[in-house]
């Protein structure tokens, strides 16, 4: 799945949603689990995005705990009372031709979050959502 929204003039990418268990069919209750992380709302992203870098030029990139914590907000919200435990991982990354490497530094503009939970009948649910911060005007 990929969708394209705009935001500031800027593209962000919206890829991801992979079911990586096995193929089996889920139950209705991990179903609406795994659609809650899938359906993210895209506000909760575009709150962790600052405009200014180091010396107050303008740079787009992601405010890592504030991405982290609106994320756990809302996944704390949305879930209560339907999953066991979920745990959730954020990798920002640069990338490169064929290959990702760990993005280090506090302007991120490459974002994996990671998704794993067990619903309240034990099945497990993993995905991810990736978000990209382009510079390309639309």
């Amino acid at each position: 799945m990929k969708r394209i929204i705009t935001l500031f003039g800027l593209i962000f990418l919206l890829t991801g949603c992979e079911f990586s268990g096995s193929n089996k069919a889920l139950s209705i209750e991990a179903k609406q689990i795994q659609e809650t992380f899938i359906g993210l709302p895209k506000e909760v992203i575009k709150s962790s995005i600052s405009t200014l870098g180091e010396n107050e030029e303008i740079n787009y990139h992601f405010e890592k705990e504030v991405l982290k914590n609106n994320v756990t907000n809302y996944l704390n919200e949305a879930l209560f009372n339907k999953v066991k435990t979920y745990k959730i991982s954020f990798f920002y990354y640069l990338e490169q031709i064929n290959d990702l490497k760990v993005d280090l530094s506090n302007y991120p503009k490459n974002c994996q979050i990671h998704f794993y939970a067990n619903s309240n009948s034990n099945e497990k649910i993993e995905e991810y959502l990736v978000y990209q911060i382009g510079d390309q005007k639309i």
